[in-house]
């Protein structure tokens, strides 16, 4: 497949998203200014925290009643949209904290349009983590790592692939900045508002219910999910944990493992960030539709690298070729969430794997048999 006509099918399905998009927004316009966006549990944190209210963050009635005031036009919603993000995230809304609810949510949507991160921050500090890895920026690499910490469960995944290649100081960096935010979490709630952030970490997975909590374990996008439906009926709740924690420990292995040895150049280094990019989403214990959006970042990577492949295609690459258009649709993704069968996106990300590896490995074979390149040392 020429690289021109693949470069400008991925632009047009680019454009088609934004099209499809914009429509749903369009059509939810009145809804959005009215606080059914996520943006209004980010937007109440930051008024309790503007009005001195930090040792509170975390009492779930606390959030409800500044919610009930604040959103009086949402009668869908029975119980507070839990703000479960750590202190620190909430002194970015702040600002916008001092705007009406209608101005503060098109500010944050111009921001994230300004800066074409879309719905995630998270994936615009792993394409900086990417850049500065690949150019042994190690340092700043972990820091932007760290600054992704208001979605843990994203990043820590990640850690043990910088550890095993021996990227020491992204870890020191991430290390560092992760003290930093810390006391910047301190500052929002005080001592005692951390050690209540942690209990209300654990009410919130195991005593909230799921629709006061947003969490429906069956329908997550990742390897939890895709367990838990799987063996919902074969297999106690409790019992399910032991086949995720094995499955989990393999895929963590598989990302490692392909670190070493032999790196493949520039184009390796894209698919094994890929790789581990993707193990971090499949591992992940908690997963929300709108996290899929860090799914961009490897998937661009992909067609980048195809795009550049002047080696004859095969099977393998018209594979990879097929996940990811099967994984770019993203109104796909509302359609299985309505569904209840959002888990099926792990599916897509565990076929994908295995091509991944297959394509290391093609460049081991080859570029090694031609001479071309010497093995780097490595590389994430």
């Amino acid at each position: 497949m020429k690289a021109r006509a693949l470069k400008l099918t991925a632009w047009l399905a680019v454009g088609m998203m934004v099209v499809a998009h914009s429509v749903l927004v369009y059509k939810a316009r009145e809804r959005l200014l009215h606080g059914y966006s996520d943006f209004s549990s980010f937007y109440s944190a930051a008024t309790i925290v503007r009005d001195g209210g930090g040792q509170h963050l975390y009492e779930s009635e606390k959030q409800w009643a500044v919610q009930k005031k604040l959103f009086p036009y949402v009668p869908v919603r029975k119980g507070p949209l839990l703000f479960n993000h750590p202190p620190f995230e909430a002194l970015i809304y702040l600002p916008l904290a001092y705007l009406p609810y209608p101005r503060a949510f098109l500010c944050w949507a111009a921001i994230n349009i300004l800066f074409l991160v879309g719905f995630s921050w998270v994936m615009l500090l792993y394409a900086l983590a990417f850049a500065d890895l690949k150019q042994q920026n190690n340092f700043r690499a972990g820091c932007w790592l760290a600054l992704a910490m208001f979605k843990f469960q994203l990043v820590i995944p990640f850690l043990p692939v910088l550890f095993v290649i021996g990227r020491r100081k992204a870890l020191v960096g991430f290390g560092v900045s992760s003290l930093g935010v810390f006391f910047a979490s301190a500052l929002v709630t005080g001592w005692t508002g951390l050690e209540q952030y942690i209990k209300f970490l654990w009410k919130f997975d195991q005593k909230l219910a799921p629709e006061i909590a947003a969490i429906y374990v069956a329908n997550m996008p990742n390897l939890r999910g895709l367990l838990s439906a799987t063996l919902a009926d074969r297999m106690t709740h409790p019992a399910v944990i032991l086949p995720i924690l094995m499955f989990s420990g393999l895929l963590l292995y598989f990302a490692v493992r392909v670190w070493r040895g032999f790196q493949g150049g520039e184009q390796g280094f894209n698919i094994r960030f890929c790789i581990a990019l993707m193990i971090t989403i499949l591992v992940s214990y908690h997963f929300y539709i709108h996290d899929l959006s860090i799914l961009a970042l490897p998937l661009v990577l992909v067609v980048n690298h195809l795009a550049k492949s002047k080696d004859r295609w095969s099977a393998r690459r018209y594979g990879l070729l097929l996940i990811t258009g099967f994984l770019s649709v993203s109104p796909m993704y509302v359609f299985l969430l309505g569904k209840s069968q959002l888990n099926v996106l792990a599916a897509g990300l565990l076929l994908f794997l295995p091509l991944l590896g297959a394509e290391i490995g093609y460049f081991r074979r080859n570029v090694l048999a031609l001479g071309a390149e010497e093995p780097q040392r490595a590389a994430l």
